[in-house]
């Protein structure tokens, strides 16, 4: 089947990423995709971009007019109520006498502002082919803004539009009149990648009996694909026991992004003593990518890394893959691509019920889900993620098999195929028929270099810019752009006067230069008179020098001299060492010596008290002999023996 996707880019930005992923899908499952942009940027010879074209000369009044009206009527004149595009879609340019769509069996039209109009739009619808227009926001079904920011006048009107400030002709609801004129009755098939974007489409004044059809968008599921947080961390300079917490967006600086409730969320957490504690330890981290304010989490005590903005696949991944979560703050989002490319490299995320958040995130399984705008809830989420790390981790890895499973290009791709066959074979069994005009056949003809062969490089496709206006706007064209003008006009009256101010500043910043030139001047001339004076200090600390060299020559003998006496000391202190070294071992001989003295000591000591012992023993003995002699000499035995020993000495009957 030969496909021919519409887009005003080819890769930049998430609309033609999504594009792009559809356009490969197609091609994996063997069918005919080709896409016609506006800006290319890729190398893909199946893509065409149509060359650069201007408005007949005719026509150089309204050249000069709609950028005006975009510039001054529309992005000066916005109101606080949100920053998201609002788009002025005129001139578009005319495909349908390019050989993609002559030769598709299928128009599938994406992100085309600034590439195409209602009336080129009218134009395609004309063909009889069945077109798919794929919303990826809001504007397809609006006055021109691309988020409504919670207002639903697109059910209606669009009169009264609360995002612009001073709207005196009523300009959205101008354009939406317009659309609702040339695209009755049209051959318009509708998908939305989400159920929320589907709900509002059910309920536009200008979609609301079309076919609505609901394919979710799709990724490289075999690029996506995660890192070990530790090696993930390492290669963006990160520790690998850090907690990373994820945010990111194209550009973070929309309202509808939420960066400020994501600042406020972060806020919630400090109040948390577990969550800063682990803050003060240098535990946790944040990591940003995309456009973003920085200057908004200069007030919160976390290390930021800013990734900035990047389209380099392999580098989402590794970020990606370091995050233990991804935090999705969108309070209005179609689909969100950094959702389920961060849950593809198996990291949950915690966001708003809005967009794809309710379709593939399951509360507690694969992330949280948290009411759009509840920074407290998504705080506690948060910390409940830091506090569970098991449970987190089981999340990050059932959100990469889910994403693995329903998510990959060719799942994407099989779901369109199936809606083109049965819208194919519809058109088929109608009475519908594809008119083209001589003029757009003669075209066709003449363009040389258009090959028979389908699978043959692109080349220039054969198309016109379209001046023509909706109705009801060409009604109040001349006036709108007037109004646009008067306000450039005053721009550049305010912008004389701001020059003439500048001019008036420049020549007292001149005066204070001149002054100060004089000064600098006498300052000058002081400092060569100082300098003049420091050349004969140096004269001076050049002689000291000298001297001092001398003195460190002296200093350097000196040096020597005690190098030898302290060589001779060292000698004598080895001699010393020696000499200790034998007194130790005398000493230690000695202190043997001195061990056996006390132990013969010991022996003596106790071989005397054995003696005294027996001394005392042989003075009691000795004791009791006397009193025994005692009393013999004192019994009359005793006596008689006496006198009887002194009659023998008397008598000479003894010899002494």
């Amino acid at each position: 089947m030969k496909i021919v996707h519409v887009n005003t880019y080819d890769i930049q930005g998430g609309a033609a990423r999504g594009t792009y992923r559809l356009h490969k899908g197609l091609l994996q499952i063997g069918q005919d995709s080709r896409m016609i942009v506006k800006y290319k940027h890729s190398l893909d010879p199946r893509i065409t971009s149509v060359p650069s074209l201007n408005l007949d000369d005719n026509q150089d009044v309204q050249e000069i007019c709609i950028p005006v009206i975009q510039n001054n009527y529309i992005n000066s004149n916005r109101s606080s109520v949100s920053n998201t595009l609002f788009s002025f879609s005129y001139p578009g340019i005319d495909l349908t006498s390019t050989h993609e769509v002559i030769d598709a069996d299928i128009i599938n039209l994406h992100w085309i502002t600034y590439f195409q109009s209602p009336p080129t739009l009218k134009k395609l619808f004309s063909l009889g082919k069945p077109i798919v227009w794929k919303f990826p926001d809001m504007a397809p079904f609006t006055g021109g803004c691309h988020y409504s920011a919670g207002c639903e006048k697109y059910k209606q009107d669009c009169v009264g539009c609360i995002q612009l400030i001073d709207d005196p002709y009523n300009l959205p609801s101008i354009i939406l009149k317009d659309k609702l004129e040339l695209f009755a009755d049209s051959n318009l098939t509708i998908v939305t990648p989400s159920q929320w974007m589907a709900e509002h489409v059910r309920q536009s004044k200008l979609f609301k009996n079309n076919r609505i059809e609901v394919i979710h968008n799709s990724l490289e599921t075999d690029i996506f694909i995660p890192l070990s947080k530790a090696e993930a961390k390492q290669k963006i300079n990160l520790n690998v026991d850090d907690f990373v917490i994820l945010f990111g967006a194209h550009y973070c600086h929309e309202t509808r992004k939420g960066f400020a409730e994501f600042v406020l969320t972060i806020q919630h957490c400090l109040n948390n003593e577990r969550f800063y504690s682990l803050v003060l330890a240098n535990k946790i981290k944040l990591v940003c990518f995309g456009y973003a304010p920085l200057e908004a989490l200069e007030s919160i005590p976390i290390p930021l890394l800013t990734v900035g903005y990047t389209d380099s696949d392999q580098k989402l991944q590794e970020v990606y893959s370091a995050a233990d979560i991804f935090v999705q703050p969108s309070l209005e989002e179609n689909f969100g691509f950094t959702t389920v490319e961060a849950m593809s490299c198996a990291t949950p995320v915690v966001g708003f019920n809005v967009g794809i958040v309710p379709e593939v995130v399951k509360d507690g399984i694969t992330g949280r889900i948290i009411p759009v705008g509840n920074t407290q809830r998504m705080a506690e989420a948060i910390i409940d993620c830091l506090l569970s790390p098991q449970k987190c981790q089981l999340m990050g890895e059932n959100s990469h098999k889910l994403i693995q499973k329903e998510y990959p290009l060719s799942v994407q791709a099989t779901r369109y195929l199936e809606l083109y066959q049965d819208l194919v074979s519809s058109y088929s069994n109608s009475s519908a028929k594809v008119h083209f005009t001589n003029a757009t056949i003669n075209k066709f003809s003449n363009c040389s270099n258009i090959q028979a062969n389908s699978n043959s490089q692109l080349v220039s496709t054969v198309s016109e810019l379209e001046s023509s206006l909706g109705r009801n706007l060409n009604g109040i064209f001349e006036k709108l752009s007037l109004k646009a003008i008067l306000i450039e006009r005053l721009k550049d009256g305010q912008l004389i006067q701001e020059l003439r101010n500048n001019l008036y500043n420049s020549q007292s910043q001149l005066q204070h230069s001149q002054t100060d030139l004089a000064q600098s001047h006498l300052q000058l001339q002081q400092t060569q008179v100082a300098l003049e004076e420091t050349k004969i200090q140096l004269q001076h600390s050049q002689t000291d020098l000298a001297q001092s060299h001398l003195q460190l020559q002296q200093t350097q003998v000196a040096l020597e001299e005690t190098k030898i006496q302290l060589q001779h000391s060292q000698t004598d202190l080895a001699q010393s060492h020696l000499q200790l070294q034998q007194t130790q071992v005398a000493l230690e001989e000695t202190k043997i010596q001195l061990q056996h003295s006390q132990a013969d000591l010991a022996q003596f000591h106790l071989q005397l008290q054995q003696t005294q012992v027996a001394l005392e023993e042989t003075k009691i003995q000795l004791q009791h002999s006397q009193a025994e002699v005692v009393a013999m000499k004192s019994s009359k035995f005793w006596k008689l023996r006496t006198q009887w020993f002194k009659l023998k000495r008397l008598f000479g009957l003894t010899l002494n």
